[in-house]
């Protein structure tokens, strides 16, 4: 199911300007086994207090400290601020450009990024907001208002056309960005449920305990159980088989071939997966295929982890006050997420579904760390597509 949030606008924007003062954490990577590198119980290093200057250009530009394990890699990230600001970081040029939509009522994670464009999803009303690069921005009816299903790797989504905003709809047709009808369609039987855009091409469909992947002209069987991620390469389940024995399964989307995974010291924990709430398939599974991020639950107290789809080692990166929202570098080194290293941003029920701080996963050391000197208040990230 897709999960939904609130949350109230109080008009501002982060700074940038507060300095921090923390203690350095570090860790390594020892072959099988993965350390915590959660920051909610060893907080990572600021750097000292930079002074943030606005640069030249049409929109406003400013000057930002990057951690030098990401300073000059060729990489943009977008990230949702306060429901009506679009914030870009550019990690090589250390910049960051805002762009303030005015209200919106957008919802945590509600963002699907192009090429020079983001799609804002979340509105009441049924309307997602394109924002272009140039600052410009137009409401645009895309979907159901809380999801939009995008065809991977396009400017094209997959619009509900018989929804009465109770149940799922059954009658899809592609959309540009503008709106305006392709001619393709996807149409689904009844009791069957859109789940998400699948990363490769088309709607992963639950219908009868079982999933499929759709599109405008075939339908393939993509296997059984509760999906926990999907990527164009693999596919990861919840499932239990003929005995009984539940656990992880994962399944080459290539080959078909179906493997169990045994998770180090799962004992009785959940393993569950990070709520997808924009409909944008593929940002939890790494490129290569090779770590899923999931939420692990025992005693109702969430961390949010890396399971590694090889060997079944786990990397636990913090805990359930992370924001549900990752990406990863196309390089499959880092993986980014929302967090507070203070566990400031409890909302009562045990998650953190405000702002967050930026944070990377440095895979080949094993350690979190702040992207950025000083924090900022984002509550959904991605990264912007063809970045090198």
């Amino acid at each position: 199911t897709i999960g939904r949030t609130g949350g109230g606008d109080d008009g501002s924007t982060s700074s940038l300007t507060t300095p921090v003062t923390s203690e350095a954490s570090s860790s390594s990577l020892p072959g099988e086994t993965v350390p915590s590198a959660a920051p909610t119980t060893a907080k990572p290093r600021r750097a000292t207090t930079t002074t943030i200057a606005p640069g030249l250009g049409p929109l406003p530009l400013y000057f930002v400290e990057v951690d030098p394990r990401l300073a000059g890699i060729e990489l943009s990230l977008i990230g949702l601020e306060q429901q009506h600001v679009l914030a870009e970081l550019d990690l090589a040029r250390q910049t960051l450009i805002r762009r303030d939509f005015g209200p919106f009522s957008a919802d945590s994670g509600s963002i699907v990024v192009g090429a020079d464009w983001v799609v804002v999803t979340g509105d009441m009303a049924g309307t997602g907001l394109v924002v272009h690069d140039d600052g410009s921005f137009e409401r645009v009816d895309l979907g159901d208002g809380w999801q939009s299903f995008q065809q991977a790797g396009t400017d094209r989504f997959w619009r509900p056309r018989d929804s009465n905003g109770w149940g799922p709809a059954t009658l899809f047709e592609q959309v540009d960005l503008t709106g305006r009808p392709t001619g393709a369609a996807i149409e689904l039987p009844a009791n069957s449920w859109p789940s998400e855009s699948d990363p490769a091409g088309g709607q992963v469909v639950e219908a009868a305990g079982d999933l499929y992947s759709v599109d405008a002209t075939s339908t393939s069987h993509l296997g059984s159980g509760d999906l926990i991620g999907i990527s164009a390469v693999v596919m990861v389940t919840w499932d239990c088989d003929e005995r009984l024995r539940c656990g992880l399964f994962v399944t080459d989307r290539q080959s078909g071939d179906v493997r169990r995974l045994d998770v180090d010291k799962l004992g009785d924990e959940l393993i569950e997966r990070l709520h997808n709430w924009t409909g944008a398939g593929g940002q939890t599974i790494s490129p290569d295929g090779s770590l899923c991020a999931v939420m692990q639950i025992s005693d109702d107290e969430p961390r949010l982890s890396l399971i590694d789809l090889t060997s079944g080692a786990v990397y636990e990166l913090g805990d359930g006050r992370f924001l549900p929202v990752v990406t990863w570098s196309p390089d499959d080194r880092f993986i980014f997420l929302l967090g507070n290293v203070d566990n400031e941003l409890d909302d009562g029920w045990g998650w953190g579904w405000g702002e967050g701080d930026l944070f990377a996963y440095d895979r080949q050391i094993g350690d979190v760390f702040p992207v950025l000197s000083e924090p900022v208040e984002w509550r959904a990230i991605s990264i912007r597509p063809g970045a090198a």
